[in-house]
């Protein structure tokens, strides 16, 4: 776990009504911080915590992560790593947090998801669950400004769930078929309509016939199409453009083409049976569903502006956390990297074997030398730990390097720590937007 140093709104006036905090929970930042006069202290008291929440198990996280410290003699209420929005008292008061900004930039949580999508064995991780979590059974939130975050979230899973399993192929279904024939019969005869068309007529050679078909234009599929439409259609109408989602979107579409294109209703969920042959389709199909609950199960309607959004959380410190997963295997191809190997009560966030190095990852943008020396000593111990020395199998000394978020490309890269023998800092470089996307 990580040390908050929490960002002190300065000269702010302590808020002393619960009508103040209301607003004030509307709009905070990660690493901000709410100074809260006395008369508030019991009223926080019964709803927060003195203690920083764990990031590690995200279903536990309570009240997007907020808690109580005091800067001095001052009462202050903290937000954590956690961005998303969450009801406080549920329909009345509700929190939302949003991401931390550095020199006017902000970091983009849904192209960093997007890169880490891309790789199977990061998603299928048991750590890949405590990125996001949503509470689709409780009251929607109505928000002024809309929010983009939430649905983008859950596009990128979507259609990157859906990109893994058209490599695989589409599933094919049984679906009733009716037809004229001529001369033959296929299925069941139906005598009423082969009556009505053919005998009364005086033709005795055709018969209009029921019967089953195997296709991939079956119900299934059909979900998953309207979905994508719909999803396809959100993402176009954004202020701002992915050329990398809408490519995808785009290539998605074009595996879809012989699917048929039509409104979904709730009794088709129960319809759908799901195979163990194609198990990324119950994932597919789930994400289907709540795109279609928020944006329309009609994609030949228009689709509204998202002004209402389920209670539901980010976890920032973990998604960075498998974003450098994802570009130390890129840095290292050749090289078998362990994440999160627990030594007794040591747990490195990377071991690199074969090149005796240690790597701890770390969601801080600036570093003083109080939080560096913090960080420098868990990393220094977890170099001391045998079984971790013996994993990597260290025939001297390994190298210690801790990885932190930057914005600019160019600088990217490592550097050695001053004063310290084979520590170093990696800059990590993570897609960000220089506005804030509500």
């Amino acid at each position: 776990m990580e040390n908050v140093e929490c960002r002190e709104s300065k000269g702010e006036t302590p808020i002393s009504t619960v009508e103040e905090l209301k607003e004030r929970l509307n709009n905070l930042r990660e690493h901000e911080s709410i100074k809260v006069s006395e008369d508030l202290r019991k009223f926080l008291i019964e709803n927060f915590e003195f203690k920083e929440p764990g990031y590690d198990n995200i279903s536990e996280v309570k009240n997007l992560g907020l808690y109580l410290k005091y800067e001095g003699n001052t009462l202050t209420l903290c937000t954590y790593y956690f961005i998303g929005v969450w009801w406080f008292r549920e329909k009345d008061i509700y929190i939302r947090v949003e991401p931390k900004d550095n020199e006017g930039k902000f970091a983009d949580p849904i192209l960093m998801l997007n890169e880490i999508m891309k790789d199977q064995d990061i998603v299928s991780n048991k750590e890949f669950q405590n990125v996001f979590r949503i509470e689709d059974n409780a009251s929607p939130i109505s928000l002024e400004s809309g929010d983009t975050t939430f649905m983008l979230f859950l596009i990128v899973k979507y259609i990157n769930v859906l990109e893994r399993l058209v490599r695989k192929g589409l599933k094919r279904g049984y679906v009733f078929a009716e037809e004229d024939l001529n001369g033959r019969v296929k299925g069941k005869i139906n005598l009423k309509r082969t009556y009505q068309k053919h005998i009364s007529r005086g033709v005795y050679t055709k018969n209009y016939c029921k019967f089953q078909v195997f296709t991939e234009d079956f119900l299934d599929n059909q979900i998953l199409k309207s979905a994508l439409f719909q999803a396809s259609k959100y993402v176009r109408n954004l202020e701002f453009q992915s050329f990398t989602l809408m490519n995808l979107l785009s290539y998605l579409s074009s595996v879809f083409e012989k699917v048929s294109l039509r409104p979904i209703s709730d009794i088709d969920f129960v319809k759908v049976k799901h195979s163990p042959f194609f198990p990324e389709y119950k994932e597919a199909i789930e994400l289907a569903r709540m795109i279609l609950k928020y944006l329309g199960y009609d994609p030949f309607a228009n689709i509204q502006e998202l002004k209402e959004v389920p209670p539901y959380i980010v976890n920032m410190p973990k998604l960075f956390e498998l974003y450098v997963w994802k570009k130390l295997k890129e840095l290292c191809p050749n090289s078998e990297i362990l994440y999160q190997y627990r030594a007794g009560s040591d747990t490195p966030d990377f071991l690199i074997k074969d090149r005796d190095i240690i790597i701890d990852a770390k969601y801080k943008y600036r570093y003083d030398s109080k939080s560096l020396s913090e960080d420098i000593g868990q990393l220094a111990r977890y170099g001391r730990n045998e079984k971790i020395r013996k994993e990597i199998n260290a025939k001297e000394e390994p190298i210690l390097i801790i990885a932190y978020p930057v914005f600019d490309e160019n600088r990217k890269g490592i550097e050695p720590i001053n004063d310290y023998c084979r520590f170093y800092k990696l800059a990590i470089a993570i897609p960000y937007r220089e506005y804030q996307v509500k």
